[in-house]
């Protein structure tokens, strides 16, 4: 069995040549934890993990291409969607510092990049509370081969400056045991290499997204008395996340379905999200 797994390995390693690995620049992500082993098959994740050994192989063996994490580039240029987008955006929130170990900032702290050989423990946050009324307009990408595992996003009222990089877990609903406020959403719609998504939370305590342009509906309702931080984790095909800034809206109508100029509750999310129960208010999300 042994002598026919390494076969196998050698036969798809010559399939990968070295310039498609090298315009790939693969990208990992295993289980997150516990919660998720159940959803991942566990032939299909020892192949993720042979495929991820194969390519690191591979691309050290290209000449003059470093195999560095820092080195090789993370965010590449890519078609910007431009629907939905306000001409000006303010650029006064970016990623906060602490963030799990897996990730890489840009200099600007404005893109969030995963480790390609490893993205595991990946969680990000804004680096000051998201305001009512306040659009927060964000760009998803990936490189190299599809893994399981998808963007989460999330809101809360822990300031991340409290947080310590190894507290933080690859799971955020680890986090939902921690007194403060927080709430968990993880039912995106297949994403594509540079979408756009966009985020704001409501007077009423709803928070609506969309995707480039388009209403996606009501993800979540929250509790605004608190000032609210945003964090994501990155994984599966999304291994980059840029900020493409913020926009304050006018005062929002609420229509009586509780949407936005009357946008329907996004029937797509199926309530796939999870809340602590540490705080009465968040009762309110259930």
């Amino acid at each position: 069995l042994c002598h026919w797994v390494y076969l196998t390995d050698s036969m798809f390693a010559e399939t990968m040549t070295t310039a498609r690995l090298s315009s790939a620049r693969l990208s990992t992500c295993l289980p997150q934890s516990n919660h998720d082993s159940a959803n991942f098959n566990n032939n299909e994740l020892e192949n993720n993990q042979v495929v991820a050994k194969i390519a690191n192989l591979n691309l050290s063996r290209v000449p003059g291409l470093a195999t560095d994490n820092h080195i090789i580039p993370c965010c590449p240029n890519r078609r910007h969607h431009a629907q939905g987008v306000p001409a000006f955006l303010d650029t006064d929130l970016r990623f906060h510092p602490t963030r799990g170990p897996d990730i890489t900032f840009s200099q600007d702290r404005m893109v969030a990049c995963t480790n390609w050989q490893e993205s595991n423990r990946t969680l990000v946050f804004s680096d000051r509370p998201l305001h009512i009324g306040e659009s927060l307009f964000v760009e998803v990408g990936h490189l190299g081969l599809p893994y399981y595992g998808a963007l989460s996003f999330g809101i809360t009222s822990c300031d991340p400056s409290t947080l310590r990089t190894n507290e933080l877990p690859a799971d955020p609903d680890f986090l939902l045991d921690r007194k403060e406020y927080w709430v968990v959403y993880r039912a995106f719609p297949v994403l594509n290499n540079g979408d756009i998504l966009s985020f704001m939370v409501l007077p009423n305590g709803e928070v609506h997204h969309w995707v480039n342009g388009a209403s996606r509906g009501m993800l979540m309702c929250v509790d605004t008395s608190q000032s609210l931080w945003v964090f994501f984790t990155i994984h599966g095909v999304i291994n980059q996340l840029k900020i493409l800034g913020t926009v304050q809206s006018s005062p929002v109508t609420v229509s009586p379905s509780g949407s936005p100029g009357g946008s329907q509750y996004d029937s797509d999310s199926d309530m796939a999200f999870s809340v602590n129960r540490s705080s009465s208010a968040s009762e309110s999300s259930l």
